[in-house]
């Protein structure tokens, strides 16, 4: 993935007065793929518990 920049600011994200807006994408995608993780954890869980008849 490459680093979008802002058009009148050549610098790195980490370095530009509005701060590193890539960071926050990352935080974004991250709690993203963690919530689905979760629910698919849940989903087996309760898959397995009902075939175990528990």
């Amino acid at each position: 993935m490459s680093a979008q920049q802002h058009p009148s600011d050549p610098r790195p994200d980490e370095h530009r007065p509005d701060g590193p807006t890539r960071d926050r994408r990352t935080r974004m995608i991250t709690a993203a793929i963690t919530g689905v993780l979760a629910g698919t954890a849940r989903s087996v869980t309760a898959w397995i518990l009902h075939r175990l008849d528990l």
